[in-house]
């Protein structure tokens, strides 16, 4: 669940959560998209206020809605077309607004204002707005609320001043997720060819997870047809378990997984085992803890894309 202002990192359980008498709780299930728009003593005149957006991402970064808009007064505006339907979809760092019925325009030339998105694996510093497929000038400012990057930081809900040398730009990871990298290259015929990383960062409640979609990165129906590998890693009880949802693509480049890299992990590791299928596996891996910085790091593995793995550390 989510709710209108941070991501709460359980779920399958009852919880007690703040509710004070001057306020009511507006809890969001991931995967949606919500339109709001400022009260007023009728909606005649709410109507005229702009409006705004809760995209509530689930654990696939994914989220959508809808919103049907007439003017409010007709009984036969559906029937008789006289309406406006949008869609609003948000995957792969993007949000997409698209109109799908135009029956109706509204007088009061309404604007969508904010954009608030809630479960963001990762921090933003830009964003760019395009009208069909345009960029399009825009005074928007950005802000991003983080909790770990490379190493635990252990505070929140306040602003602090981090180091960002002119030289790198951060990377701020919300616990809860796991990423999939890959390193670049000046193409990505080039780069779709080297080695896949893991970055693993645990919520306060160690678990963390994510998937990687994968396909030939060119063929354009490639989901609608199922030629596609769709993979899951899931972090829980000192395991980090890699599976196989869907098995409809084979990458001819033999990728592997070589390095994973575990952020916020509470207990020393010494020591780390790789299984396949549940049985162990010989693995040339190495491994070091960093107690200051609650960081994990596995280097030297070999894990195929495509293969169902389990790794555990003690």
């Amino acid at each position: 669940m989510k709710n209108a202002d941070e991501y709460i990192g359980f779920r399958g359980e009852f919880r007690n959560l703040p509710a004070p008498i001057d306020h009511i709780n507006l809890h969001i299930r991931g995967g949606h998209v919500l339109v709001q728009q400022s009260p007023a003593n009728t909606t005649a005149y709410s109507r005229k206020n702009p409006l705004s957006l809760i995209v509530a991402l689930n654990d696939s970064q994914l989220a959508e809605g809808q919103l049907y808009w007439d003017d409010g007064v007709r009984i036969d505006a559906y029937e008789d077309g006289v309406y406006l339907l949008t869609s609003f979809t948000a995957r792969q760092n993007t949000l997409e607004i698209k109109v799908l019925h135009r029956g109706y325009a509204d007088p009061n030339n309404l604007k969508f204002t904010t954009v608030k998105t809630l479960g963001l694996a990762t921090a933003v510093t830009q964003l760019t707005v395009l009208e069909n497929g345009i960029e399009i000038p825009s005074a928007h400012s950005v802000s991003y609320n983080t909790t770990t990057q490379d190493e635990y930081i252990g505070f929140r809900g306040e602003f602090r001043n981090l180091p960002a040398p002119i030289d790198h730009i951060n990377l701020h990871i919300r616990g809860g997720h796991v990423l999939v990298q890959q390193s670049p290259a000046n193409t990505t015929a080039y780069s779709r060819k080297n080695p896949l990383s893991l970055i693993v960062a645990l919520n306060d409640s160690q678990l963390a997870e994510g998937q990687l979609y994968w396909d030939d990165g060119v063929r354009i129906d490639a989901y609608e047809d199922g030629v596609y590998l769709l993979t899951s890693f899931t972090a829980r009880q000192n395991t980090l378990e890699i599976k196989v949802l869907h098995r409809g693509y084979a990458d001819p480049n033999n990728l592997k997984f070589t390095t994973v890299k575990t952020l916020g992990l509470a207990t020393a590791v010494t020591q780390l085992t790789v299984l396949e299928n549940g049985i162990e596996i010989p693995s040339a891996h190495s491994v070091s803890y960093n107690t200051t910085t609650q960081v994990l790091l596995t280097t030297q593995l070999a894990l195929e894309l495509g293969k169902d793995y389990t790794l555990q550390w003690s």
